[in-house]
């Protein structure tokens, strides 16, 4: 995936937010972004789980969610049928989208062997790509973005710039 954009930092500050304003910046210009983007579910104001959204099409399934199961990831049980919603996601968008879009390369999403391969394809695309990679994830394909990409870190002075400067990945093709 070259050129590449991703955000990180700490939970909470908006790295799913702004990837979601960039890939509406980027329709706004008339391009066809693709691939997933991911949100909390919360109940009573307590989270209780999360989503994954294909970008494409606009299908949502639950990723993960509070319970008993296997495979997990914390207190959360992953979701075959989101696991696979945004590997599709991923594999459609190699096909057919002018930006990729990964939210985020982390713990969950790199857990599935199917999902993490298209997420490794995604990375060796040549198409533009923009989304956000988990913080302190060591994981080599985290570090692979970390060492390739272009990435911001994110905090309170810099988010509301964040949007725009994912979705100025274009204008370096």
């Amino acid at each position: 995936m070259r050129p590449c954009r991703f955000v990180t930092g700490p939970p909470g500050i908006g790295k799913t937010t702004s990837v979601r304003r960039a890939v509406a910046l980027l329709k706004e210009r008339g391009l066809a972004p693709g691939g997933f983007t991911t949100g909390e579910l919360r109940e009573a104001g307590r989270r209780v789980g999360f989503f994954v959204e294909d970008v494409l099409t606009g299908e949502r399934a639950v990723l993960a969610e509070l319970g008993p199961g296997e495979p997990r990831v914390g207190r959360y049980r992953l979701v075959e049928k989101g696991l696979g919603l945004a590997h599709r996601a991923l594999e459609e968008a190699l096909l057919r989208a002018e930006v990729l879009v990964i939210d985020e390369i982390g713990p969950m999403e790199l857990k599935d062997p199917g999902l993490r391969g298209a997420i490794a394809a995604a990375l060796e695309s040549e198409r533009p790509g923009i989304g956000s990679v988990h913080q302190r994830s060591q994981d080599p394909l985290a570090h692979r973005v970390r060492s390739g990409c272009q990435v911001l870190e994110m905090s309170r002075e810099n988010r509301e710039r964040a949007p725009a400067w994912l979705a100025e990945v274009v204008k370096e093709v």
